[in-house]
């Protein structure tokens, strides 16, 4: 006996109303499923009588969806959603893979790891991808490092030498160091301001800065600006990356920012002075029980081969 004859749905039929409702005709979604239209209108016909009333209008143009067959197409792409979801899910199983925490600073997560994760070109992730283009990473989700949450992975930050504090099990590999400079935008130029012409000179100008710096003040790192943000007139702290691009982009004043800020946008600017040796290193860190999953290993070892594909220090 035919499933279908009995009142067990089958996600055929749900599909079949899928296509027809999308393509507006029984031909149409005939040719997309590779079968015949009389059977098609013979397993709507199907449907309408479970549901006891009509889901199409049917004419010589096509098929258009009653509002009865509106509201059961509605639940139709929940269904599909659904099961994609889990065939997703299913997929992953069987590849050994699973969602990977990975906790980093704010700046880190929003402006490297999601567009890395993302395979977007944005700033410098864009020459990752150029300099790695096999570069795949598997589903992770971003941990906030202030918080505290429990991740796998961890992208810290330390003085420059300085390997961060770990357990005796856990893995570390210094991923980077990055150097800062000092940043104005276009908007502070519309604004007629002249610019500093040494480092000593920012201290006259409005400040950005942000309050991770004064955690990782040292010697050729942050204590540089540490002494300017001290001798100015006007300085504004803030605790988000994202809010430091805005007031940059507003005009509002000189901010420290990593020497491959520019690429992110056109209106950023470095400024022109010779500044001290501003540094400080990013590390990857995982516990050696964490990495025996596969799909940690491999976020690890793919983070480690994007950001060692660069040269941090020059800006690219």
């Amino acid at each position: 006996m035919d499933s279908r004859s009995g009142d067990a749905m089958d996600w055929e039929d749900i599909k079949l109303l899928l296509e027809a409702g999308r393509a507006g005709s029984f031909t149409a979604a005939a040719s997309r499923l590779n079968i015949h239209q009389a059977s098609v209108s013979r397993r709507i016909s199907a449907l309408e009588h479970k549901a006891g009333t009509a889901l199409f209008r049917r004419s010589k143009t096509g098929a258009v969806l009653t509002e009865a067959g509106e509201r059961l197409l509605a639940k139709a792409r929940a269904v599909e959603e659904q099961i994609l979801d889990f065939e997703k899910s299913l997929h992953a199983l069987k590849a050994g893979e699973r969602q990977v925490a990975v906790s980093a600073s704010e700046g880190v997560s929003t402006y490297l790891l999601a567009p890395l994760s993302a395979g977007a070109k944005i700033g410098p992730v864009g020459g990752m991808l150029e300099r790695v283009p096999d570069l795949r990473i598997g589903p992770i989700r971003m941990n906030s490092e202030d918080r505290h949450e429990p991740a796998d992975i961890g992208l810290v930050w330390s003085l420059p030498g300085t390997i961060p504090a770990a357990g005796v099990t856990d893995h570390v590999r210094r991923l980077a160091t990055v150097r800062f400079t000092p940043f104005y935008s276009v908007q502070y130029l519309n604004q007629k301001r002249r610019l500093p012409k040494t480092f000593e000179e920012i201290r006259q100008h409005p400040l950005i800065t942000h309050s991770a710096y004064s955690r990782l003040s040292g010697p050729d790192s942050f204590d540089h600006w540490g002494k300017i943000e001290r001798g100015a007139d006007q300085c504004v702290t803030v605790d988000f990356t994202s809010s430091v691009e805005r007031l940059l982009r507003a005009g509002a004043g000189i901010t420290l920012l990593p020497t491959y800020s520019g690429l992110y946008s056109e209106d950023y600017r470095r400024l022109e002075v010779e500044s001290p040796v501003m540094d400080v290193d990013l590390w990857i860190c995982a516990d050696a029980d964490a990495l025996r999953v596969p799909a940690v290993r491999h976020t690890f070892d793919e983070i480690s081969r994007g950001f060692h594909a660069i040269d941090w220090k020059t800006g690219f």
